[in-house]
């Protein structure tokens, strides 16, 4: 969702203000979608190894 669209909803003049508040949000959301790619990225790796595929 396009961070001025929250701050209009949050009543924030200036979208800056709510990345500012909210930036432990996008840090964790950052670190979660890492997270999912390794583990997409090591299940196909396996898989590929499974099938004698390197």
């Amino acid at each position: 969702m396009p961070v001025h669209v929250v701050a209009a909803r949050l009543g924030h003049r200036d979208p800056s203000m709510t990345l500012r508040v909210y930036a432990h949000v996008l840090s964790d959301q950052g670190a979660s979608a890492a997270q999912t790619f390794a583990d997409i990225f090591i299940e196909d790796d396996e898989d590929d190894n499974e099938d004698g595929n390197q």
